[in-house]
């Protein structure tokens, strides 16, 4: 199948923005990554399904829940206009835009997240209103990696005692209540991180990661 002119246009300038920095492009979707590991910045460049063009989003995938797929666990950026494409020229400056938007974002992602105590006080601060499961998880998961122990178990016992009930959050609780058992044994909690990231990223089909690179 051909690809679109705006098809064209959104791959040809995102892959000569972003290549330099060493952000790589999903297969063949709209969707580019920063892979740092324990976490992945999401840049998509958001289709519609009427409409010719394209939106951005960008967002942080933490990688220590084995799942396939990449979620938006931290927003960091959400163009709500959607670009529509009129023409060539018109289309690619509007593009050339949003990317310009995009590479300081990604890159400022980068800079805050490979400390662990901005990481902490990012994912906490930005997820406090946020009530869900995973918020709760993902915060836990952030303290621990910062070595906030006393912190991190508070926040598993909130995963464990949610009132959600659906079959996909037995899984979620089940990983919560494993790592209170590790912590409360004063084992090294480490491994038991690493296996959850790596499994993660073997579904996604990313090269492993050493848990001692943190």
């Amino acid at each position: 199948m051909p690809i679109s002119p705006h098809q064209k246009i959104i791959n040809t300038i995102v892959r000569e923005a972003f290549k330099p920095i060493g952000v790589k492009r999903k297969g063949q979707s709209r969707v580019w990554l920063d892979d740092n590991g324990l976490w992945t910045t999401v840049i998509e460049f958001q289709p519609s399904r009427w409409k010719k063009g394209t939106s951005l989003n960008i967002a942080v995938c933490f990688q220590w829940y084995p799942k396939e797929y990449y979620s938006f666990d931290v927003r960091f950026f959400r163009e709500i206009k959607f670009v529509e494409f009129e023409s060539e020229e018109q289309f690619k400056h509007q593009v050339q835009v949003l990317v310009d938007e995009a590479k300081p974002i990604i890159l400022h992602i980068r800079n805050l997240f490979s400390d662990k105590k901005s990481l902490k006080e990012h994912v906490i601060n930005k997820l406090n209103e946020n009530s869900s499961i995973w918020s709760k998880y993902n915060r836990g998961m952030v303290c621990l990696i910062s070595g906030d122990i006393d912190q991190a178990i508070q926040f598993f016992q909130q995963v464990t005692d949610d009132i959600e009930d659906r079959e996909w959050t037995k899984e979620v609780k089940g990983i919560a209540q494993k790592l209170l058992k590790v912590l409360a044994s004063e084992e090294n909690y480490l491994p038991f991180i690493e296996s959850l990231v790596n499994k993660s990223r073997e579904l996604k089909k990313l090269k492993p990661y050493s848990i001692s690179k943190i």
